[in-house]
């Protein structure tokens, strides 16, 4: 993929996801946008971010460029969890280690650049079919991201990783 589709494809990612933060609040917390929009300000929902526009990009990228679905699935299985996991590691290095406290600007910059890499990543490693083991394994994997996505909306654990940072409350508003 030249550079610029490359690029195209991360800012459309990030464009949409930075939009996906607003949606809930936009549709004056709509059940029906929750399962896909952040209801919180808890890190794991801000996950929704990168799981469904990165998924949704992807795949209208690759159907106009008539990619082999086994490569779609790969090349969106490794970006959705490469993007995830960088982005709770480096949020938890900041906020923890580094003993930021409003970490806002970082989350934004952080989200922006974890997208940028790890799609360039994930496009640059999937060149070759994989073997059908790999396939299954990214597509029980992108399943399991989209799941955890809409559960742990209704039901998050009581866990850090759930709270929300400015309410102090898991899950969505209000909800039982």
């Amino acid at each position: 993929m030249r550079i610029w589709k490359w690029s195209a494809c991360a800012a459309a990612i990030v464009l949409l996801g930075a939009a996906l933060h607003f949606v809930y609040d936009w549709t004056r917390s709509a059940g029906s946008v929750a399962w896909l929009a952040p209801v919180n300000e808890s890190v794991w929902e801000h996950m929704k971010t990168v799981v469904f526009p990165m998924l949704l990009v992807n795949a209208v990228i690759a159907f106009m460029q008539k990619k082999p679905a086994a490569l779609v699935v790969c090349g969106i299985g490794k970006g959705i969890s490469l993007t995830c996991i960088s982005i709770l590691l480096v949020h938890y290095f900041c906020t923890g280690a580094l003993a930021i406290r409003d970490p806002m600007i970082i989350d934004i910059v952080l989200y922006a650049v974890s997208v940028g890499i790890v799609q360039w990543f994930a496009l640059r490693t999937t060149g070759r079919r994989p073997s059908r083991v790999w396939i299954w394994l990214y597509a029980s994997v992108i399943a399991l991201w989209v799941t955890a996505c809409i559960v742990f909306t209704y039901r998050p654990p009581r866990l850090p990783l759930f709270l929300d940072s400015k309410g102090g409350f898991y899950g969505i508003p209000g909800h039982k």
